[in-house]
């Protein structure tokens, strides 16, 4: 799925949980290999997220799926 994210490991998955409860801004800094890829363990959304900060723009589904919420993507412009 365009919007979910993933973990290998269960105690990684709780220990992000319990630090995002905490914060009161939360940022997830990603690069694109990540994409597309899949673990064991759900690891929640990206629209658990205020800001997604990539190497590259989102996808056409990840931008669609923007729209619904709140979370906003931010990128490097691409060289002209």
């Amino acid at each position: 799925d365009a919007w979910e994210l993933y973990d290998f490991n269960d105690d990684e998955v709780m220990a992000r949980r319990a630090l995002a409860a905490g914060a009161a801004v939360r940022v997830l800094v990603v690069d694109s290999s990540k994409f597309g890829r899949s673990a064991l363990c759900q690891n929640g959304s990206i629209a658990d997220f205020h800001y997604v900060v990539s190497d590259r723009p989102p996808s056409k589904r990840q931008r669609e799926i923007l729209l619904d919420g709140p979370t906003r993507w931010l990128c490097r412009e691409e060289d002209e």
